[in-house]
């Protein structure tokens, strides 16, 4: 049973769909998507939720999989920092989109570009590893997870 300081005891309430949501994270992250590039989309997802919980733990294993600090202090800026290829670019841009989904939808452009870069397969699998990290953003949010 994790053990963490929530407002909501979501574990406690509902083990079975926690484990859930746990397992879909786990299998998006064994996709065999480039685990950095997966850690800079659960960042900077985080970034947009305001998800401390996740922020703290996606950083530090970020830097476990070998990512550069720098990249992380701007992945916010992504779009103005040249330390960034252009295929973690397009993840990012559809990690944003999806991520923002109740104001717009995600442009064909973007997942075009996406698809460019990784493939229908590989958008298949960034875009369920997207929903992922949303949905434990808005359970951590919602239930008031404490960093710590």
């Amino acid at each position: 049973m994790p053990t963490f300081d929530a407002r909501v005891p979501v574990y406690e309430a509902w083990p079975p769909l926690y484990d859930a949501i746990l397992e879909l994270s786990r299998v998006g992250h064994r996709s065999g998507l480039d685990a950095r590039l997966l850690q800079l989309v659960d960042v900077r997802v985080s970034q947009l939720n305001g998800c401390a919980y996740c922020l703290d733990m996606h950083t530090t294993l970020a830097l476990k999989a070998g990512e550069d600090e720098r990249r992380l202090h701007t992945v916010a800026g992504w779009r103005d920092a040249d330390w960034f290829s252009e295929a973690e670019k397009a993840a990012l841009a559809l990690a944003e989109e999806v991520t923002l989904l109740p104001a717009s939808r995600p442009s064909p452009s973007t997942v075009d570009e996406a698809r460019r870069h990784f493939g229908d397969d590989g958008v298949a699998k960034l875009l369920l590893t997207i929903v992922a990290i949303n949905a434990w953003n808005r359970v951590n949010v919602t239930a008031e997870v404490r960093v710590g």
